[in-house]
């Protein structure tokens, strides 16, 4: 049986991004997004281990630049369409240059917007913080 070795929750979200090991030379789409992570939509890939740079554009136009470390990745197979949809990796973040509250504002949006989407009805709130571990961001990036 396989884990999940992935820290905090992801969430599906739909965000430019630039990525390159010397400059930001290839393009892709940020599929989804945690604290601690995320997945890029990409025919581009690096190999595991790989430190990236990498500059995500917010809906508000605001750039996240950053490094991140290459976790895994998948390449699609045309001749199996029904077990891989999108080529990608997975990134895990090492450390932020600029925007860095952008980066938490967008995850703890996310998270609440998915907290309102699962409340039971009859008005009765759902219990949890909506915090997904982005104010412990600042301790573990600095």
């Amino acid at each position: 049986m396989a884990t999940d070795s992935r820290w905090g929750k992801r969430f599906r979200t739909s965000l430019t991004i630039r990525f390159g090991v010397n400059g930001l030379s290839d393009s892709g789409v940020v599929h989804d997004i945690s604290a601690f992570g995320f997945f890029i939509m990409t025919s581009n890939l690096y190999p595991d281990g790989t430190l990236l740079k990498i500059q995500i554009m917010t809906p508000e136009k605001e750039h996240i630049s950053l490094e991140g470390t290459v976790q895994w990745s998948v390449k699609k197979r045309d001749n199996v369409k029904w077990l891989i949809k999108d080529s990608g990796m997975g990134i895990k973040i090492k450390r932020f240059h600029a925007g860095q509250e952008h980066y938490e504002n967008i995850c703890q949006l996310l998270c609440q917007k998915k907290a309102k989407k699962n409340q039971p009805a009859g008005g009765t709130k759902a219990t949890g913080s909506p915090a997904t571990g982005t104010r412990f961001l600042g301790k573990l990036f600095s």
